[in-house]
């Protein structure tokens, strides 16, 4: 197992990075947020979903509203 902020190489089940302090995220963790139910796919938690969602509708709207702004400056010019 290796820190994920310095790279240090860590024991197995090591909370905290002995070189840099970081806390170690472990395999345990992960299985709360995500799981693979063994198909291939991955199943996410409700605050996964809904931030995919948000970044998707913020990104439709930035896209309208680029289009928005060209059509504006191209009626105009």
């Amino acid at each position: 197992m290796f820190c994920q902020n310095c790279g240090a190489s860590l024991n197995d089940g090591e909370k905290f990075c002995y070189k840099c302090g970081v806390k170690q995220a472990h395999a345990d963790e992960f299985k709360e947020t995500e799981k693979n139910d063994g198909e291939g796919k991955i199943t996410l938690n409700k605050e996964q979903k809904k931030t995919i969602i948000e970044t998707c509708v913020y990104t439709a709207l930035l896209i309208g509203f680029i289009f928005l702004l060209y059509s504006i400056l191209k009626y105009l010019m």
